[in-house]
C-alpha cells in the first residue's frame, strides 16, 4: 500500500511492480490532488495507474489533517461530523474519478483514530488502515488493519525481512480500550489485556516503547499488564513481539494518540 498518492508511486514503484504483475492500492488525500501539488500525482496519473489492472485506491480525507485534532470553537459533536466529511467525501471524489478501482477502505492520516472515528468506519462497512506494524490475522480489527511501515531510515532488506516473517498477536480483550485521550483526560498507567491465543511463545512476550526502552510485564492468568511510559501529545506507540512457531516474531504494536490542553499536538 501507498499513502497520499505522490509522484514517486508512478515514477519509481510503479515500473517495478508492474514488471512482476505485482497488484497495489494507493490511499489518495483528494485535496492536495485536486488542488495541483506538485509532488502529488494528477487525476490522469491516477487514472493510468487504474487503468494497470493492477491498482486499486482507497480514502485518506479530503485534506490530510490530524482529523481528530480540535479546531477552534468545535465540540465533539462538529468533530465527528468533520471526521465523517473528510473520509465520505474523499471516497466519493475517488468514486467519480476512478469509478470501480476504488476500495471501501481509509487509511488513518497520520496513522491516527479514535474509537468514534472506527464507529463510523464500522457504521459505514469501511476497512480502516493504521500505520502500526503488526502482520493481519483473522482477529485483526477491520477498523485498524495493521501495516509496517517502510519509509526512508527504516526502508532496508533487513526491516523489510522482519515485516514479512512477522506473524499475527492480537490483543484481544483490553480493559482500557481508549485510543484517543481528549484534553483533560489522564493518560493510562497501565496496559492490560489478553491476547488472542496464536502460534507464538508466550513466555517470549516481551514490550518496547517507541524508543526501544523494555517495558515491565506483569502477568494474571490470561491477562497481561505492560507498565506504559509517560505519553507526549501526539502519538505514543508500544510495541510487543514474541518469537512465532517456525520463526520469526508474532509482532503487536498498540497506539494511543494523546490531546494537549488545546485538543491538538503537534503539526506536520
Amino acid at each position: 500500500t501507498f499513502d497520499d498518492a505522490y509522484r514517486s508511486i508512478l515514477a519509481n514503484a510503479f515500473p517495478l511492480l508492474a514488471e512482476r504483475r505485482l497488484p497495489f492500492t494507493v490511499f489518495v488525500a483528494t485535496g492536495p490532488v485536486d488542488e495541483g501539488f506538485g509532488s502529488y500525482l494528477d487525476w490522469d496519473a491516477l487514472r493510468q495507474l487504474a487503468d494497470s489492472g493492477l491498482a486499486t485506491f482507497g480514502g485518506h480525507s479530503v485534506s490530510h489533517g490530524h482529523l481528530e485534532a480540535r479546531r477552534d470553537g468545535e465540540d465533539d459533536a462538529g468533530r465527528r461530523s468533520r471526521v465523517r466529511r473528510e473520509i465520505l467525501d474523499s471516497l466519493a471524489r475517488l468514486r467519480a474519478e476512478l469509478g470501480d478501482a476504488v476500495i471501501d477502505a481509509h487509511a488513518h492520516p497520520y496513522g491516527e483514530y479514535s474509537r468514534a472515528t472506527e464507529a463510523l468506519l464500522a457504521a459505514e462497512g469501511l476497512w480502516g488502515l493504521a500505520q502500526q506494524s503488526g502482520a493481519v490475522g483473522p482477529e485483526s480489527r477491520a477498523t485498524r488493519v495493521p501495516r509496517f511501515p517502510l519509509y526512508h531510515g527504516a526502508d532496508g532488506d533487513e526491516r523489510l525481512r522482519t515485516a514479512l516473517a512477522a506473524r499475527p498477536l492480537e490483543p484481544g480483550d483490553e480493559a482500557d480500550p481508549r485510543v484517543f485521550l481528549p484534553p483533560g483526560e489522564a493518560s493510562p498507567q497501565h496496559w492490560r489485556f489478553r491476547p488472542v491465543p496464536g502460534a507464538w511463545r508466550e513466555q517470549g512476550l516481551a514490550c518496547y516503547g517507541a524508543d526501544g526502552t523494555p517495558l515491565a510485564l506483569a502477568r494474571d492468568g490470561a491477562w497481561i499488564e505492560v507498565t506504559l511510559p509517560a505519553f507526549r501529545p501526539g502519538r505514543n506507540k508500544v510495541n510487543c513481539t514474541a518469537p512465532a512457531s517456525g520463526g520469526g516474531h508474532a509482532w503487536l504494536s498498540r497506539l494511543w494518540v494523546r490531546a494537549d490542553e488545546a485538543g491538538t499536538w503537534l503539526r506536520e
